[in-house]
């Protein structure tokens, strides 16, 4: 919507318009666009609310206008003429290439598609935030408020922007269907190497590059980050317990009665070592003049990028040794402990089990599918040793640098 907003005021509001003719009889899109009266008003209010000298005063006003601008982009008709539009004219710029070798070529159907799939999603919170704002006094009004500007302005059958958007959607998505995918992989012919896009790779290089990442990443998690790991119990997933169904906010495996005797401790375990090694005290543990001892900020740092390099290779030991590949938005929203939405780090059958759901439609409900992968043992007992040490110790390092932080839910 930002880049939305800055094609409104290059190509419409600026005198003269951004685009330039090559011939001069070429058409540009500020010939065709027809902003209405309410479209103007708001750009004009935008414009006003920037000459205003009180920075707070023009943060105020600007968000109203930007609104309002949002809303009268979005909330009128456009009778048989779509690119009068400025919405469905700056549609139209996102459907050609205009970098690298397909310059001057249409976007592949599914590529423009997630355009609009974006400007829908983003024009739907824009309608939602005006319904909220609008019946403040009365929430109760707020579904009743979104029913009619939705059958007004936000669907098929309506001659708005985004009505003529939905309907491009539908086209694309079946036309997308038909067209034949570009760049394919190339297997050989004994299926032991795959050349994709001019890379070249081989079946044995994934076990290789599992292995030298699970090397890479027990060894950040035993030296680094549990302080060589003597004498702390070992998390293995074949002994611990898990409640499938725990809907507790903050609640994991961590928190069945059965698991106790093995998080005993776990919690402080890692400080209690800082305290009790005269290397680790020196290095984490600073005195100030007053005589009061705090933990080192330098130390910290250096403890928490240990911690981001063991995450990376753990994101890939998630990724790649399971199964198919879940999608990135999958991979990165799984969560470790429960939050307002169920956690996706479970243990069942003594693996540990990744369990998301996706969709790819419009709609909020009825069209999940769900992704399940079992971690191979030894990564999950990985990830459950970090879980049970090493986030504690973060948590601590975090609330003295930010007190009442929270470390967050996703692994």
């Amino acid at each position: 919507m930002k880049q939305l907003l800055v094609y409104y005021y290059r190509v419409v509001h600026c005198e003269g318009g951004h685009l330039t003719r090559a011939k001069p009889d070429k058409v540009l899109p500020g010939d065709i666009i027809r902003p209405t009266k309410t479209q103007t008003q708001a750009m004009d209010e935008i414009m006003a609310a920037l000459a205003v000298e009180d920075a707070e005063e023009t943060e105020q006003a600007l968000k109203h206008a930007i609104r309002r601008l949002y809303l009268a982009l979005i909330c009128h008709t456009v009778g048989s003429v779509p690119f009068k539009s400025p919405v469905l004219s700056f549609c139209a710029m996102l459907s050609g290439k205009v970098r690298g070798k397909g310059r001057g070529l249409w976007e592949e159907p599914g590529n423009f598609n997630s355009h609009l799939s974006a400007l829908t999603w983003v024009a739907q919170l824009v309608i939602f935030d005006y319904a909220c704002f609008h019946e403040q006094d009365d929430e109760d009004q707020i579904p009743v408020f979104l029913a009619r500007m939705c059958k007004k302005f936000f669907q098929q059958l309506a001659e708005t922007p985004f009505g003529h958007i939905l309907q491009w959607r539908l086209y694309l998505f079946k036309v997308g269907k038909a067209a034949i995918a570009k760049h394919q992989a190339r297997w050989s012919l004994n299926g032991q190497k795959v050349e994709y896009r001019g890379v070249e790779l081989q079946m044995t290089q994934i076990s290789h590059l599992v292995l030298s990442e699970y090397q890479k990443a027990h060894s950040l998690l035993c030296d680094e980050l549990l302080f060589g790991g003597k004498g702390l119990i070992p998390m293995e997933s074949w002994r611990l317990k898990d409640d499938l169904d725990l809907e507790e906010f903050g609640g994991s495996w961590l928190s069945h009665p059965s698991n106790s005797e093995f998080l005993d401790g776990a919690e402080l375990a890692l400080f209690r070592r800082i305290q009790g090694n005269d290397k680790l005290r020196a290095m984490f543990l600073t005195t100030a003049v007053d005589g009061s001892v705090a933990l080192c900020p330098k130390a910290m740092a250096i403890y928490e990028a240990h911690a981001q390099d063991f995450l990376g290779s753990g994101l890939i030991l998630c990724h790649v040794p399971p199964g198919p590949p879940v999608r990135a938005s999958e991979l990165l929203s799984v969560t470790w402990r429960n939050t307002a939405r169920q956690r996706h780090l479970l243990i069942w059958e003594k693996l540990v089990k990744l369990y998301v759901q996706y969709h790819k439609g419009q709609q909020q409900s009825g069209v999940y599918k769900d992704n399940i992968r079992f971690l191979p043992k030894a990564i999950g007992d990985l990830l459950l040793t970090y879980i049970a040490y090493v986030i504690p110790l973060r948590q601590m390092f975090l609330r003295q640098q930010t007190p009442g932080a929270l470390i967050s839910p996703y692994l």
